[in-house]
């Protein structure tokens, strides 16, 4: 006689009420709970001390802060290749949607090592889009199809100018 595993019998239940429609009845195995919230364990702006990194605090705080400002300007930057790259048109299409993606890709591998940089150093980095819009230091393209040339001009122009009223 074959053993049955423990749960068997009540999965098979559950997954015949879905597969009949369930009437009243809700399938509830599995199913994420919403609604929740953890602890923090690190504040953002707070650095860790965990970290055996052999460079003082306001070092640290300090190249935290400088590689957070990159870090969204890069996420920018990268998304805003992502936007041109579904936008193009015209006669050179395939070859500028082909350069825009190349260079989304680039800028997703920039993104993810400066991330982990910033937590090396104990800090963390931004990772929402509302970050990313709060930090940047150019403002981003528009909601808009718009000029790709115009687009990365402003961006060039405004990440030449990054540094210089600091």
């Amino acid at each position: 006689m074959r053993q049955r595993h423990i749960n068997e019998g009540s999965r098979v239940a559950d997954m015949n009420r879905m597969s009949n429609g369930g009437g009243d009845q809700h399938f509830t195995h599995g199913q994420p709970v919403l609604g929740q919230r953890a602890r923090e364990i690190q504040p953002y702006g707070e650095m860790s001390w965990r970290l055996p990194v052999g460079l003082d605090e306001n070092v640290r705080r300090a190249g935290v802060e400088a590689l957070n400002q990159t870090l969204a300007d890069t996420i920018a930057l990268r998304d805003m290749y992502k936007k041109h790259h579904w936008q193009v048109s015209g006669p050179t299409f395939y070859s500028l949607h082909l350069l825009f993606d190349k260079h989304y890709q680039e800028q997703a591998e920039l993104v993810d090592m400066i991330a982990e940089r910033i937590q090396s150093l104990g800090g963390v980095s931004i990772a929402m889009p509302q970050d990313v819009r709060d930090d940047e230091t150019f403002a981003s393209s528009t909601r808009a199809r718009g000029s790709a040339r115009a687009d990365f001009a402003f961006a060039r122009r405004a990440s030449n100018d990054f540094g210089r009223s600091a």
